[in-house]
């Protein structure tokens, strides 16, 4: 691990927890907000191959996230969320990696599939402890949903400008 990757990770995090904190919950959804740290967490899973950074990452945005959680019950559940999903993409990625020769597609099935997992999670989750008081389905087509498709281009613009900077950097 280098210091240059904890740099990168460190400035990466604190976007996306700019973009937690500024962006509103959801009056129609129970408080919930489209967690669009999750395209920090999906271009940092990209990027960075070192499994400790990729988890230690996801941890930190889970405390991140669980600090500005506007939904009842929703602090240890944003931890354990971007544990669950930083784990099973970072497995993901890296045993599929090779199958998708052009990044693009790569770096918009990351965010289309990491979105729905860390939703599924969370909205269980929230369900089933009693901290939402609508049912999943609202949550999914109010909140889940728009954020995968803006985890799309939010992760698509943070992974391209990380890669542009690494290979800035390199030369």
């Amino acid at each position: 691990m280098r210091i240059m990757d904890i740099v990168d990770v460190i400035l990466l995090l604190m976007v996306g927890l700019l973009f937690h904190v500024i962006f509103p919950g959801n009056s129609l959804a129970g408080g919930m907000k489209p967690d669009f740290s999750l395209a920090i967490l999906f271009s940092i899973i990209l990027l960075k191959r070192d499994p400790g950074l990729v988890m230690g990452s996801a941890l930190i945005i889970g405390v991140f996230t669980s600090l500005t959680s506007s939904v009842d019950s929703g602090q240890w559940i944003n931890l354990v969320d971007k544990l669950v999903t930083g784990g099973i993409m970072y497995l993901l990625v890296n045993r599929y990696r090779s199958f998708f020769p052009r990044t693009g597609i790569l770096v918009c099935l990351v965010a289309i599939l990491g979105t729905i997992i860390s939703g599924i999670v969370f909205g269980f989750l929230v369900v089933r402890l009693g901290g939402l008081s609508l049912n999943l389905e609202v949550a999914i087509t109010r909140v889940f949903l728009p954020a995968a498709i803006f985890n799309i281009g939010a992760t698509y613009v943070f992974f391209s400008s990380m890669e542009f900077g690494e290979r800035l950097c390199s030369s």
